[in-house]
């Protein structure tokens, strides 16, 4: 052997989109839709559920309109 060996990249095919970045952060919550999304690892439902009464608390007229589409989303991974 001479010490020699071959690297390959793990990546697959360009993505043809390119990257948006972040979305502004919104400058307030009043009167804004707010969509919370979990994925299934142990510790999300539990802090989303924390987060979801405080926005009801914070703004209960506003909760029932979130089927119409979203102004914000709050994600946990729960790790």
């Amino acid at each position: 052997m001479d010490g020699k060996y071959e690297v390959l990249s793990p990546w697959a095919e360009v993505d043809p989109v390119s990257p948006r970045g972040i979305s502004p952060r919104l400058s307030d919550l009043a009167g804004k839709t707010i969509g919370i999304y979990n994925n299934p690892k142990r510790a999300s439902k539990p802090m989303l559920e924390v987060v979801k009464r405080e926005l009801k608390e914070r703004y209960p007229d506003e909760w029932e309109k979130w089927l119409k589409g979203v102004d914000g989303v709050v994600l946990s991974y729960g790790d």
